[in-house]
């Protein structure tokens, strides 16, 4: 039987659905954002592979396969990653022996479960057909299994490529969304309301880079708008006041876009910044669901 050897990430829905030339520059944007973060948790060295609203990981040292997954769960353009092993072939009968020592490994007697194929690209043969024998099987090599396919106890996942095949069982959900970057710069004002977290939580998700501006130069407010930070793919925020807007508007390698208000009112007294510098004011918290709310600000301070 195989060891963990992989990382599979499922990108995105709504990237994976945009025309293919801006596909590739969000994706190319998710790949750099997860490099990123590996460096921060010193997981570097990994090589990533692209393909078919997929990434796949092959990691430098086997044993920072489960890191890995765990660390993509808060990378925006992440649907959700998972632990795999990877066997270099993709023939029917391979699939199915190994897909039977994957069984005996992930699935205990009384378990519920299910058998997901997938085939990317050529497909060889029928997918539910595979899925039936690899079932049946299953219940011979594991005593009391029942087959569930609306809610099983547990998924086994097949992911079968032209010279490859993936194997897992268990997704780490991610926080989906646009990644980091792709929409360009946003100007977010902090005071220290925890509104203010979720304010600029909502733009990144969307896909952009949040410079704070604080109404004081204090430890304090700094440490309230870092509890962004492992959002913001562990890279520092750079932190300016109220005066810098002017800079913030005009530099080149800044230029905001927007400036954004964690006031759940909108507001008229905030016009003036529009006509003053020349970019919308946007309210991301104005009729934002109250339910969604505490879901929402969990993310970010678990």
């Amino acid at each position: 039987m195989g060891q963990p050897n992989c990382v599979l990430v499922k990108v995105s829905p709504e990237v994976t659905l945009k025309t293919h030339f801006v596909r590739q520059y969000f994706v190319d944007k998710l790949v750099a954002n997860i490099k990123q973060v590996l460096r921060a948790k010193s997981l570097s060295g990994n090589k990533i592979k692209k393909g078919g609203g997929r990434l796949y990981i092959f990691p430098s040292d086997k044993k920072n396969v489960s890191k890995i997954a765990f660390a993509l769960s808060t990378v925006f353009g992440v649907q959700s990653s998972a632990v795999c092993e990877m066997i270099e072939s993709s023939e029917r009968n391979q699939i199915v022996q190994h897909a039977i020592l994957f069984c005996k490994q992930s699935l205990k007697i009384g378990d519920s479960f299910a058998i997901r194929l997938r085939q990317v690209g050529q497909k060889n043969f029928s997918s539910k057909e595979v899925e039936a024998e690899i079932g049946s099987l299953a219940m011979q090599a594991v005593k009391k299994l029942k087959v569930d396919l609306e809610h099983p106890d547990k998924e086994i996942s097949i992911e079968v490529l032209p010279i490859k095949t993936f194997f897992f069982v268990k997704e780490i959900t991610g926080p989906i969304g646009l990644p980091l970057g792709v929409e360009g710069n946003v100007a977010v004002f902090f005071e220290g309301k925890k509104s203010e977290l979720l304010a600029a939580f909502l733009v990144m998700k969307r896909g952009c880079n949040v410079f704070p501006v604080i109404s004081s130069d204090s430890q304090k407010l700094k440490a309230h708008v870092n509890k962004l930070e492992k959002w913001n793919s562990f890279r520092k925020f750079a932190f300016f006041a109220p005066n810098d807007l002017p800079l913030l508007c005009e530099k080149k390698d800044i230029a905001i876009k927007a400036i954004v208000r964690a006031d759940k009112n909108v507001s008229k007294k905030f016009e003036v910044q529009k006509q003053e510098f020349g970019v919308p004011v946007f309210w991301p918290l104005a009729f934002f669901p109250k339910e969604l709310e505490k879901s929402f600000s969990r993310m970010i301070y678990d």
